[in-house]
Order: structure tokens, then sequence, then C-alpha cells
């Protein structure tokens, strides 16, 4: 009897852990992979007068050019000579936007699938009385299609 009692705990024991590295089998391949893409950020100018120069442009939203004719029609209004860009196999992203008393930015670019992206844009806030122009202008180093999908997040941290 305690034989059996025993192949019963046993069994029980056994199919649990089975049931376990199953599910964590198959949760672990539902993964998303997603692909650092290296970047290179770009100092267009003083930050105040650059984004003074592109207050025409909706603020917080993402800016794409893949020529370089599209560059320089994005940011004719700076008035610096701007850093050269090889569009054969890079893409230019420029975000702007406000927070108070910026203290850091930190930027990274993730390739989800082949079409998709993810842009994180990750800025430290201080405390502040007036809000405090930022901007982001980056080189890829591989070229996004025009027709690609880039999800923009925007993290405020204090």
């Amino acid at each position: 009897l305690n034989i059996i009692i025993m192949y019963k705990l046993v069994f029980r024991t056994l199919s649990a852990v089975i049931l376990l590295v199953g599910a964590f089998i198959v949760l672990s391949g539902c993964e998303k992979k997603m692909e650092k893409v290296d970047i290179t950020e770009l100092d267009l100018g003083n930050r105040g007068e650059v984004c003074d120069s592109m207050n025409h442009l909706d603020g917080e939203k993402l800016y794409m050019a893949n020529t370089k004719e599209e560059y320089e029609t994005l940011l004719h209004r700076i008035p610096n000579s701007l850093p050269n860009i090889d569009f054969s196999n890079s893409t230019f992203i420029f975000i702007s936007g406000g927070v108070q008393c910026l203290l850091n930015q930190k930027v990274s670019l993730l390739q989800e699938k082949s079409n998709k992206y993810t842009f994180t844009v990750d800025l430290l806030e201080g405390i502040g009385l007036s809000v405090e122009s930022w901007y982001i202008a980056i080189c890829t180093n591989k070229k996004i299609p025009n027709n690609a999908t880039i999800n923009l997040k925007i993290n405020k941290h204090f």
C-alpha cells in the first residue's frame, strides 16, 4: 500500500514538473526578439538655438529623412552647417520637445520586426519653474525603409 501511494506521489510530482517545463518552453518561444540598432547622436548646435529654429515642427513627434534632400529640407532653418550623413546606408531621425529642467537624456532604437521599430527617449527632469527645450538628432547605422513603422516612446523621469 505504501508503495502505491509513493508511486502516485512521484507520478503527480513528475507530471507537474513536465507541465511546468513545457509551459516555460512555450512561453519563452513567444518572447519578442528585439535587435538594437546602432545609432550616433548628432550635435546640431546650441540646444536653445536649434529648438527655436525648429519650432515650426510638432513637438514630441518623430521626423525621419532617408535622403540628403529630405535632411536638408527638414533642417533648413538650422543656422549651423549640418553634419554629413551617408544616406546610402543611414537614416536621420529628429525629435524635439520641452520639459522642466532637463538633467539628462538617453535614446535607444530597437528593431522588433523587419519593418517595425521602437524609438525610446528617456528624459531625466529636475525641478524647475520654466519649460526647457530639448532635441534629439541621430543617424542610424542601417537604412530604415520609408514605409517602416516607428513607435515613439518618451519616458519622463524625476
